[in-house]
């Protein structure tokens, strides 16, 4: 070898071993922080469609019981816990039925997969007369590890004409 030859060589600049490795090293930790962020994306988003379908459930059932009769409520039921027989919901409001469960099928793609909804209610005599009553009424999700994140909440108070 000439000496121009391993002069030229040593002004050659490229990546050693060692800076190829802590390049793929920082790479794969960039990857698994966006990863980690789909991950939390995906799963929120689950979570969103869950609450939405609750509340839409809620809501329903909220306006059937405040478009009932009014002879046709009994005062009763809890939003905590099951009370009386569980029935279909938008028929179950008269008769000591207080909670329901309806499958969640909307025509819309955001919903599919939430499946079933339980819903409670209560209905409450306030300040002992018998013309009004305040209601409450309770849906979470029945998915495992969802419903928690999914309840849904609504109170109304109704007096009679």
């Amino acid at each position: 070898m000439t000496r121009s030859t391993v002069a030229d060589r040593r002004t050659e600049q490229g990546f050693t071993l060692i800076e190829a490795l802590v390049a793929m090293v920082i790479l794969i930790f960039g990857i698994a922080a966006v990863s980690n962020l789909m991950v939390i994306a995906g799963t929120s988003n689950t979570v969103a469609n869950h609450s939405t379908a609750t509340t839409s459930a809620a809501t329903r059932q909220m306006e059937l019981i405040e478009s009932a009769r009014w002879t046709t409520l009994v005062p009763g039921g809890s939003i905590t816990a099951d009370v009386g027989a569980t029935g279909i919901c938008g028929a179950a409001i008269a008769g000591g039925v207080y909670n329901c469960d309806t499958s969640v099928t909307a025509p819309t793609a955001e919903y599919q997969g939430v499946g079933r909804v339980h819903i409670r209610w209560a209905i409450t005599v306030v300040n002992n007369e018998t013309s009004t009553y305040w209601i409450q009424v309770a849906a979470e999700s029945r998915a495992p590890a969802i419903g928690a994140r999914s309840r849904a909440y609504f109170t109304s108070i109704r007096a009679s004409n």
